[in-house]
């Protein structure tokens, strides 16, 4: 008996759990950029802090995902496909069962929809995800010399660099990942740009962490550090993605410079259940 003939008691539910990465893999393939997040997040160095859930069309095509990340001290909720499939997704009572009280989110604009109601969104800021193709670096020709690459024997400095950024997701085992590079001046550690995920079977980069200590800025730290971290990215990957806020305009054209441009806009930021 073929899946069609299938009485309707048997066939699977719209809306239940993935753990297929070939299956995930064909979905954010569509958009590398957009996707880019959850598409690393396939990686095994990620995937085992990874729940899934997916709306799939009556053919069983995959159309929507979420994802639940549990490897930051936040959890954190994504989205990737149509809005229909991500609004069936969170009207499912055991999906949302399953989610914490709070996390962070990261959210298409036209996804908002699927979580108002059900979680307090108050607190999410707009923002834009930038992309950059390997064949799109724009090397802006600065002297990196001094920039150096950034490891565990650094935590404690860069733990109190980040006191500057509290926005920041940085997490000590991302540095295992050896895609974080700083500078310093007279000894201190200034400035440091890193990576939120990396994926070399995917071919894919988030970058983040960026920062710069408030007395040093303005002087090309975070331009420098960035550009040094992309060299390296790019001997492995073939694409880098990054998320900026949309009112943060002076990054922007940082990032700009070096190559990448805008491909989304979206939410991001603390989401609590109304329950």
């Amino acid at each position: 008996m073929t899946q069609e003939q299938k009485p309707a008691s048997q066939k699977q539910p719209r809306i239940r759990p993935v753990e297929n990465k070939v299956v995930l893999h064909s979905l954010l393939i569509q958009d590398r950029i957009a996707g880019a997040y959850l598409l690393g997040d396939l990686d095994d160095n990620y995937f085992g802090y990874c729940r899934w859930w997916g709306a799939h069309a009556t053919d069983g095509t995959l159309e929507s995902v979420m994802l639940l990340y549990t490897g930051l001290r936040l959890p954190a909720v994504l989205t990737f496909g149509n809005t229909t499939g991500v609004e069936d997704i969170f009207s499912d009572p055991a999906v949302r069962n399953e989610l914490p009280a709070q996390f962070y989110a990261h959210i298409m604009n036209e996804h908002l929809a699927a979580f108002q109601g059900y979680y307090n969104t108050d607190a999410l800021r707009s923002m834009v995800r930038m992309g950059l193709a390997k064949a799109d670096f724009k090397h802006p020709g600065d002297d990196l010399s001094g920039i150096t690459r950034i490891s565990h024997s650094h935590t404690a400095e860069l733990m109190d660099l980040y006191r500057y950024y509290p926005d920041s997701f940085f997490e000590p085992y991302q540095l295992e990942s050896g895609f974080y590079f700083g500078t310093q001046v007279d000894g201190d550690l200034v400035s440091v740009a890193g990576t939120h995920l990396f994926s070399s079977a995917y071919s894919v980069a988030a970058i983040g962490n960026i920062v710069t200590h408030p007395e040093h800025r303005s002087q090309g730290h975070s331009r420098r550090c960035t550009t040094r971290l992309l060299e390296a990215l790019f001997e492995e990957v073939s694409i880098a993605a990054l998320n900026v806020e949309r009112d943060n305009v002076a990054a922007q054209r940082v990032y700009r410079r070096l190559g990448f441009t805008d491909h989304v806009r979206y939410l991001e930021g603390l989401v609590r259940y109304n329950g």
